[in-house]
């Protein structure tokens, strides 16, 4: 399950719809990239403060947090103290969903018209993958800081229809208003959406 480059095309197939549980009411399950756990800290830096601000209202609010095992290596690597010690106080709180998306088979992503996208794009997309994956799996939302691939992501929903409702926020932009978004319930706002991104 992956971008396959080509010089001409990158095709998309839908292999199955992933059985995915109904999303809850009172909580939501997020997928939060290792560039928001590397960031989150106890600094007074701008993007340390956003970052950690982020994760302790997903906690205090009652989010769940989606890892599968490609994030959990990725956060290995890269977490920093505070964000180690935000997960482990997240298992004890049974707000971790583990997911396994690769082991269902259910997706081959890809994209129609490849000539839009350079071999760097593609392998941006790539090595971000596992968090649509992930979000596919679970209720669709994705926390990074990683405009740049939420950015080529949006462009590729043009042509891949399922991503086309994942919400992808950053909580390092503070105009997100992250915060407001998790306490509002972290809904579906189409704003949100990687196809209402597109064109921004």
């Amino acid at each position: 399950m992956r971008f396959n480059f080509a010089p001409t095309t990158i095709t998309y197939r839908r292999l199955k719809q992933p059985k995915r549980q109904p999303m809850s009411k009172m909580s939501r399950r997020i997928v939060v990239d290792a560039s928001v756990a590397k960031s989150a800290g106890n600094g007074t830096h701008p993007t340390s403060r956003m970052c950690r601000e982020f994760l302790l209202d997903m906690m205090n609010i009652c989010h769940k947090i989606v890892i599968s095992q490609e994030i959990l290596t990725e956060w290995k690597n890269h977490a920093s103290f505070f964000s180690v010690s935000w997960l482990a106080a997240m298992r004890g709180k049974r707000k971790v969903v583990m997911v396994h998306p690769e082991a269902g088979g259910s997706y081959v992503i890809s994209v129609h018209e490849a000539s839009k996208f350079t071999p760097k794009e593609i392998a941006a997309m790539e090595k971000d993958l596992l968090l649509i994956l992930a979000a596919l799996e679970t209720d669709r939302l994705i926390a990074s800081c990683d405009s740049t691939a939420r950015d080529l992501f949006a462009r590729a929903s043009s042509q891949i229809y399922d991503i086309k409702n994942i919400i992808w926020v950053n909580p390092n932009d503070a105009t997100s208003d992250c915060g407001d978004w998790l306490k509002s319930g972290a809904r579906h706002e189409s704003e949100r959406c990687l196809g209402e991104q597109a064109g921004t």
